[in-house]
């Protein structure tokens, strides 16, 4: 992939406050369940573009991979319909 090359060093920036504060209780409260989150796009039907690279941004900025979890997602170019997942990610929550 490595098409996003100028990502910050931190997404903390730029990610909504209440993402952040749910992580900090997540790690105070010591939860962190094995999750599966799915993706996927109100309208429809439409063609795939930018998973790539919002994979790219969840492996720079998670453990994810690293804690054994797996991200899925339909291949670039390909055709969805209306509420059809596009992306599956699976793992420790306090990992994304």
């Amino acid at each position: 992939m490595n098409k996003t090359t100028n990502l910050p060093k931190t997404h903390r920036p730029f990610t909504d406050k209440y993402f952040l504060r749910t992580a900090e209780i997540l790690r105070y409260d010591d939860v962190n369940p094995y999750v599966k989150m799915q993706v996927f796009v109100r309208k429809g039907p439409g063609e795939i573009r930018g998973l790539e690279e919002a994979v790219e941004i969840l492996e720079k900025y998670s453990n994810l991979r690293k804690n054994g979890g797996h991200i899925f997602t339909l291949p670039e170019g390909s055709q969805y319909e209306s509420g059809e997942v596009v992306m599956t990610i699976e793992g420790f929550l306090q990992d994304f």
